[in-house]
């Protein structure tokens, strides 16, 4: 139950600094367009992907990569942009777009 009752807290101070960096001006809301994986990264385990959005490299397990809100806020999070909203069906097809066509590193850690 306390581990539970802190991820939850965990959750909600990341939202609480996403929303004063959105207001402050440190994190940016990009148009869809203007947010861009160009590549995945696979590790060789296959639990961990990274990638780079900017000029920052970021590592996400599957199932954050795959849940839009925890990716959306991770990213948020972790560089200062928070990717844009899309329809769920839309999230799905454009990270299994992106599993699909990833290079498998041996080190692929940011």
């Amino acid at each position: 139950m306390t581990s539970l009752r802190s991820y939850f807290l965990f959750l909600t101070k990341r939202r609480e600094r996403i929303r004063q960096g959105l207001r402050s001006g440190t994190v940016s809301l990009p148009n869809e367009n203007d947010f861009y994986i160009a590549q995945l990264y696979r590790h060789k385990n296959g639990k961990r992907w990274s990638f780079k959005v900017g000029d920052k490299m970021m590592s996400l397990t599957t199932s954050e990569l795959k849940s839009q809100g925890t990716f959306r806020y991770a990213v948020a999070d972790a560089i200062g942009v928070l990717p844009p909203m899309r329809a769920p069906i839309n999230h799905e097809f454009w990270v299994r777009n992106l599993m699909e066509n990833a290079v498998e590193k041996e080190n692929a850690d940011p």
